[in-house]
């Protein structure tokens, strides 16, 4: 499984609360780092976690799933493509200390 990140300028809550709304059908699981979002299959589709620079800014980081070998998958990799989508604008164009 293949996987990319991205640095988010917002908190995982903020992050959270933008790709439910943008993306439907969604299993979210809640953690002390984080969410995880699957699909109502079970595909792990992307992870948000907090992300703090050494000032104590909060950021989050999006890994969100890019590759899937199983053509019968397709459907999640498209899925976590919309979940990257929903938070795009919301995307810092390096990572912060």
């Amino acid at each position: 499984m293949n996987y990319d990140v991205v640095t988010l300028a917002v908190p995982p809550g903020e992050a959270h609360d933008r790709i439910t709304a943008a993306v439907s059908g969604l299993r979210t699981t809640e953690s002390n780092s984080g969410y995880e979002y699957r699909t109502s299959r079970g595909f792990h589709l992307a992870t948000v976690s907090e992300h703090r620079t050494d000032d104590g800014e909060r950021y989050s980081t999006l890994r969100y799933r890019t590759a899937i070998v199983s053509p019968t998958a397709a459907h999640a990799r498209r899925t976590a493509n919309r979940i990257k989508d929903a938070v795009a604008d919301l995307r810092v164009s390096s990572a912060p200390g």
